[in-house]
């Protein structure tokens, strides 16, 4: 297997696993505890197993902002921005950007980490301002596949 090939591979591996998790799946904990609720009664799940026991693990998990934008615009810009912040999405994942000039690619708050530039495709991804990110690796310029990873806070995010 050449290099190539297994960065497709690791790329096609991260996109399945990125999409799994843009799922609206709820991973918050609940609290299974008989103490209940003031609000519900008795027996009520929570988010909450007592007091200043809140689940460490859903503070660290980061917010990813997943989606394709058939072609970026200066409207869905704002509704992308709207939806990153109603959301707490600290990464953003733009597939189908349709930008061949990276002046486009501008979201406020949001560095952007790398980008493939294409009138046909085209990728983007962005990080919250606040967050240490390096550009790990991409495709090779006119390869069939377009990728780019980016490692943000020692996370990798690969955006196919």
């Amino acid at each position: 297997m050449g290099e190539e090939d297994r960065y497709l591979h690791v790329a096609l591996l991260a996109a399945a696993f990125l999409e799994m998790l843009t799922k609206s799946v709820n991973l918050r904990a609940t609290s299974a505890t008989r103490t209940g609720c003031v609000r519900h009664g008795v027996g009520h799940q929570t988010p909450f197993s007592g007091r200043g026991s809140r689940n460490a693990a859903a503070d660290l998990r980061p917010n990813i902002l997943h989606l394709n934008t058939e072609g970026l615009t200066a409207d869905k810009i704002s509704v992308i921005e709207q939806l990153a912040y109603k959301n707490k999405a600290f990464i953003i994942v733009v597939r189908e950007t349709h930008c061949t000039t990276a002046d486009k690619l501008v979201i406020p708050n949001f560095s952007l980490a790398g980008s493939i530039l294409s009138r046909n495709h085209g990728l983007a991804t962005f990080v919250h301002e606040r967050l240490e990110w390096s550009l790990v690796n991409q495709s090779p310029e006119q390869s069939e596949n377009e990728w780019l990873c980016v490692d943000v806070a020692g996370c990798k995010i690969v955006n196919v």
